[in-house]
């Protein structure tokens, strides 16, 4: 199935989204004009008002059009007034959208899609936005300090870790208008890099913006998809909003592949201000000697890029 037609099918969901809630909408005021018959009638003199309105209207009398508005006004504040007298919620005379950026109908303009829609799209494409074994992103509410050693108290991993989680909290909510936009975690198998990546993401993606996770070794194999063509994969990897790469120094080496579509990608994004999180074991030096400095250089740039090196237990060996 090629992309255009999965925009098509995904275009088709939405359409079916948007019907659906307007649907329910119906379902539930009809429900409560049955309920309250008090709200069918004030409804139904505000919908004969309207009809009267334009009647005035297409006859240029201006001045009862003018007089049918007060009466449309009047009815609405009628109606305002019956529903808290009634406690009712005015939400439930609208639809329920799932976004209500877009209601439902994958659009912000006639020729933009919504940020949720384009990050369906990633998901249909590419898997969901996960990064561990196919589990739900992680959170900052799910966080544990009590997991870590907190000894010695001055240096401790907990603390560390406090910390962290703070900085990715506050780069979280003024994204993606951070300085330096990058995130570099390095350090041991299990000190948890990529559990703080992941509730960044989630954070991310809580506020409206696109996120693609991959582990390196699947960002190899859609780079080698794409070593010959700058195709819409490409142009996904350039311009999604957060690029997650977990486990880098975890791939394949491939001549021709890993390193030069690596750096393509890593530069692009940096020319275009798109951020880039990286989880790896390896350290800094060992990032420039297994990608040479143009990579290292670009990666680890304390104007573009945070690097923080996490250490301590691997909490894959404690019991919870």
């Amino acid at each position: 199935m090629n992309d255009a037609s999965v925009i098509r099918g995904l275009e088709k969901e939405y359409e079916q989204k948007n019907r659906r809630a307007r649907y329910l909408r119906d379902e539930r005021v009809r429900e409560l004009f049955e309920k309250y018959p008090s709200l069918a009638r004030i409804d139904d003199l505000r919908r004969e008002a309207v009809l009267n309105k334009f009647r005035f209207k297409r006859a240029q009398n201006t001045s009862e059009e003018a007089e049918q508005d007060k009466k449309i006004a009047l009815l609405d504040k009628q109606f305002e007034q019956e529903l808290n007298k009634l406690n009712i919620d005015k939400s439930e005379l609208e639809p329920h959208y799932q976004c209500p950026k877009c209601q439902d109908t994958g659009f912000i303009s006639p020729n933009e899609h919504c940020p949720c829609f384009k990050q369906r799209l990633l998901e249909m494409l590419y898997g969901q936005a996960t990064l561990e074994q196919g589990a739900k992103l992680s959170t900052f509410e799910q966080f544990r300090p009590e997991i870590f050693p907190d000894t010695p108290p001055e240096s401790s991993q907990r603390r560390a870790m406090l910390k962290l989680k703070e900085i990715m909290q506050r780069y979280s909510e003024a994204f993606p208008d951070n300085p330096a936009p990058n995130i570099i975690l390095t350090g041991e198998t299990g000190t948890g890099k990529t559990f703080m990546l992941s509730c960044v993401a989630a954070r991310v993606l809580e506020r409206g913006y696109t996120v693609l996770a991959l582990t390196s070794a699947r960002l190899i194999e859609l780079l080698k998809k794409n070593l010959y063509s700058e195709g819409a994969d490409m142009e996904r990897l350039y311009s999604v909003d957060l690029l997650l790469i977990d486990e880098l120094g975890m791939e394949p080496m491939l001549n021709n592949v890993t390193i030069e579509s690596l750096f393509a990608v890593i530069n692009e994004r940096l020319r275009r201000r798109k951020a880039v999180l990286v989880t790896t074991n390896l350290t800094p030096s060992d990032i420039k000697a297994r990608y040479t400095e143009r990579i290292a250089s670009r990666l680890l740039d304390k104007g573009s890029s945070q690097v923080y090196r996490l250490s301590g237990i691997d909490l894959r060996t404690v019991q919870f």
